[in-house]
């Protein structure tokens, strides 16, 4: 579908101004099209990065445009602010390109409309689509009619994004896109988000005291237990430096040990450590109709009954994870990942800073709130000549099972930018951690990483002890 060819084209190259899920789809746009040397870089008002996408960064007050050169919004909330800030520092207004009518292909869920109740499923035929009915059953168990008429919809979910042009005018703020084959997380986060958004705000505050009084008792059986040591554990191909030598980590069961995503399949392992928190965020792999997530969730359930770990997920999955597995409420809390800066949650406000990964947005926030000592297992990194984000080891990973979450996300893996994204993230370790340190925390990393700031923490196990001085 070419959603951009009548602003995009040939005789000029471009400037994107904002990194955003539809300045990197006008990027991938423009070298299908045009070739790498059409994409000039993009533009931010505050740049924290210097390079993005193999291109700098370039703040607003450095851009100039020359002839033959145009500078695309890469945003519709911030689009008519962007374009005000490109005009004061003398851009020409015919240089500077909105796509403010392509804004229903790229919005999500959360943030337009306050309360879903009724929705209309596009185009029609839409019931033979086994894989699309699959997801409707999951997604949308219960509260949330299918309507036949567009006209009484709260939302209009448009299965094939090349159906979707006549719908743009008459019904502009309804259209929510779940094509699979659309762009990036588009589909997964309107899926993921439908269910919480038919919640009222009085039932929604009900499940955020909810997670408040799970974290607090989690907190509770931290103290009484006097432990204030405790280890992160995640699934690159280092965690076997721990797998292999379970004999050096005596004691290491009384201590406050989270675990990630599929590790819950390593039986063995868990036995070992005992699990004190289960940690999983990403609906692609984790909380979707998939054969990846059925054998999970089995996993999950077998590992709990055992252990009787906490359970860790986004503030948004919760509803829709209980309705699903009831049997957790007890034992499950909902994090808020909207700030703007590194920070810990607590039993009063279970808010953490966005990084789109588990150790950072989930497991070591966590940690340094009930500790003061955190170990680092598994953490690898990238290596050079990595692929996907990086490499998992076989225990700790439903290997067999990854094409299920291809075929059902197909976009996701499509339109990721690994490098970009694995940067990013080193980043974010770096900065977690020297704001725990400035708070008095204390991080030793157990097995190989190539993550910087875990590569210069590294440390024997048990670590030597501080003398006092």
């Amino acid at each position: 579908m070419d959603l951009l060819g009548d602003k995009i084209q040939g005789e000029f190259k471009y400037y994107i101004y904002g990194i955003t899920n539809f300045s990197r789809y006008c990027r991938k746009y423009i070298l299908e099209n045009y070739g790498n040397d059409y994409f000039l870089g993009y533009v931010e008002t505050a740049p924290d990065l210097n390079m993005a996408d193999g291109k700098q960064v370039l703040a607003v007050s450095d851009i100039s445009c020359g002839n033959g050169e145009k500078i695309i919004i890469g945003s519709f909330f911030h689009g008519d602010s962007m374009k005000k800030n490109l005009i004061q520092i003398g851009i020409a207004e015919d240089s500077i390109i909105s796509f403010q009518e392509l804004f229903p292909y790229f919005k999500c869920v959360g943030g337009t409309v306050e309360h879903f109740g009724r929705v209309f499923i596009y185009p029609d035929g839409w019931r033979t689509n086994e894989k699309l009915c699959e997801k409707i059953r999951w997604f949308m168990p219960d509260r949330i009619e299918i309507v036949e008429d567009a006209d009484k919809a709260d939302a209009i979910l448009v299965y094939k994004a090349t159906a979707a042009s006549d719908l743009l005018e008459a019904y502009h703020d309804k259209v929510y896109i779940v094509d699979p084959e659309f762009f990036y997380y588009i589909e997964s986060s309107n899926w993921g988000a439908l269910y919480y958004s038919s919640f009222s705000g009085e039932e929604l505050e009900a499940y955020r005291e909810q997670s408040k009084q799970v974290f607090q008792k989690m907190e509770a059986g931290q103290e009484k237990r006097g432990v204030r040591k405790g280890n992160i554990f995640c699934s690159g191909p280092s965690i076997h430096e721990f797998i292999e030598q379970f004999e050096k980590y005596k004691g290491i069961d009384r201590e406050f040990n989270i675990i990630c995503n599929s590790m819950v399949k390593d039986k063995k392992m868990l036995d070992v450590i005992k699990p004190s928190l289960l940690a999983f965020t990403d609906l692609n792999y984790y909380f979707s109709p998939t054969a990846y997530c059925r054998q999970f969730m089995a996993d999950v359930i077998e590992g709990w009954n055992k252990y009787h770990f906490y359970i860790a997920v986004y503030e948004y999955e919760l509803p829709l994870f209980l309705k699903h597995y009831p049997m957790f409420k007890d034992y499950v809390f909902g994090l808020e990942n909207n700030s703007k800066v590194p920070c810990f949650p607590s039993g009063k406000k279970l808010t953490v800073k966005r990084a789109a990964n588990i150790m950072t947005e989930t497991m070591l926030p966590v940690a340094s709130e009930l500790c003061d000592e955190i170990g680092i297992f598994g953490c690898t990194g990238r290596d050079e000549g990595e692929i996907f984000y990086w490499q998992h080891n076989d225990r700790t990973q439903y290997k067999e099972l990854m094409q299920s979450v291809f075929d059902a996300y197909p976009s996701l893996f499509r339109d990721q930018e690994y490098e970009d994204y694995y940067k990013r993230h080193c980043q974010n370790v770096k900065n977690l951690i020297e704001y725990g340190e400035s708070k008095g925390k204390k991080y030793y990393n157990y097995t190989v990483s190539f993550i910087p700031a875990l590569k210069e923490r590294s440390s024997s196990y048990p670590h030597p002890v501080e003398k006092e001085v």
